[in-house]
C-alpha cells in the first residue's frame, strides 16, 4: 500500500470519526446517555495501546510488559466506569444544565484516581530507587 492510498485511509477515518463525535455530541446534548460511549470513544483507545504494548514486551522484558499491561487494565476500568457514570446519568438528566453536570462529574472521580495513582506511583519509584541504592553502597 503506497503512502497516497495510506493518507486518504487515515483522512477517511479521521472526517468519518469526526462526523461520529458531532453527531454524537448533539445525542448527548438531546439526553440520549448512550451516546457518550461514541462522543468519548477516543479515551478508550490509549489504555488499550497500553494493554497490547504490555503483552508484546512480555517476551522480551516481562517485568516492564506486566506493569504496563496491568496500568493498561487499571486504566481501561477506570474510564469504562467514568463511561457508564456519565451514560446512566445523561440519561436521567432532564435540563440542559444536569446534562452539564451529568458529563463532568464522573470526570472529578477519573482525575482524583489517576492524581492518587500518579503519586502513590512516584513514591514507589522513589523508595525503589532509594533501595536500590543503599544495595549498591553495601556492597
Amino acid at each position: 500500500m503506497g503512502w497516497s492510498v495510506a493518507l486518504v485511509v487515515v483522512a477517511a477515518a479521521i472526517v468519518a470519526y469526526t462526523v461520529a463525535t458531532l453527531v454524537a455530541t448533539r445525542k448527548v446534548a438531546a439526553g440520549r446517555g448512550r451516546w457518550v460511549w461514541v462522543q468519548r470513544s477516543v479515551q478508550l483507545l490509549i489504555p488499550v495501546v497500553f494493554i497490547w504494548a504490555g503483552v508484546d514486551m512480555l517476551a522480551s522484558a516481562p517485568a516492564i510488559g506486566l506493569i504496563m499491561a496491568a496500568l493498561g487494565v487499571g486504566w481501561l476500568a477506570v474510564i469504562v466506569r467514568t463511561l457508564r457514570q456519565m451514560s446512566r446519568r445523561v440519561s436521567a438528566a432532564t435540563s440542559t444544565d444536569e446534562i452539564g453536570n451529568a458529563l463532568t462529574e464522573p470526570l472529578v472521580d477519573q482525575y482524583v484516581i489517576f492524581i492518587g495513582v500518579t503519586l502513590i506511583g512516584g513514591l514507589i519509584v522513589v523508595v525503589a530507587l532509594i533501595v536500590y541504592g543503599v544495595m549498591l553502597a553495601a556492597r
